[in-house]
């Protein structure tokens, strides 16, 4: 091999080693949780094995092909008109990662098609003790919203609305919640390529 392309080819090897080693690092700080490429896993609080109160605005949880952020799927989370005391809630009880404690904040892709600002959050159960602890609140603009942060480690409150200390590492989760809150006029609202990140 000649000179010149021998220095070309270790090259085009150094590169290709060194973005495979950032791929890998990327990966085993970062957890898919769910990219909703294979079922649905999510359902309305009502279709749940979940015990709710009636406030829940929550009339279905879909996989739809209308938007993703990455595959051909995401989940479609459609709620009615809603007030402060209202919420609209969609479980999880399948986790492939039941334990968040290891992890620093959730990244999720929403998609927004109302003509309205729509407020989320997302909360989760214990098993250990059946603690709700929920995530400060999120407001999505119209139309998408990648990467949106949702931190496991400031601001985290507990069922009463009071702050309480984040879950800690080996507690393992029973569920998960998306949650629609405040006023609105109702509507859908797309999820895609929930993350859990350290």
């Amino acid at each position: 091999m000649r000179p010149c392309l021998r220095i070309v080819f270790c090259s085009a090897l150094f590169l290709l080693t060194s973005a495979l080693s950032f791929a890998q690092v990327k990966d085993k700080s970062t957890f898919l949780l769910d990219g909703f490429e294979d079922g649905n896993f999510w359902k309305t609080v009502a279709d749940s094995s979940l015990e709710w109160p009636s406030s829940n605005m929550a009339e279905d949880c879909s996989l739809s092909t209308e938007w993703s952020s990455e595959g051909k799927t995401s989940a479609c989370l459609s709620f009615g008109i809603m007030n402060k005391v209202h919420q609209s809630s969609y479980a999880c009880t399948e986790l492939f990662e039941p334990d968040w404690g290891k992890y620093r904040e959730i990244l999720i892709d929403f998609y927004n098609p109302t003509e309205q600002k729509i407020t989320v959050n997302i909360a989760f159960q214990t098993k250990e003790n059946w603690k709700w602890t929920v995530c400060k609140s999120v407001v999505l603009e119209k139309g998408e919203n990648r990467d949106v942060r949702f931190s496991l480690i400031e601001n985290i409150r507990d069922n009463k609305n009071t702050q309480c200390e984040p879950i800690q590492a080996g507690n393992e989760l029973y569920c998960a919640l998306i949650q629609v809150i405040g006023n609105n006029k109702g509507g859908t609202l797309y999820v895609d390529n929930f993350r859990l990140v350290k």
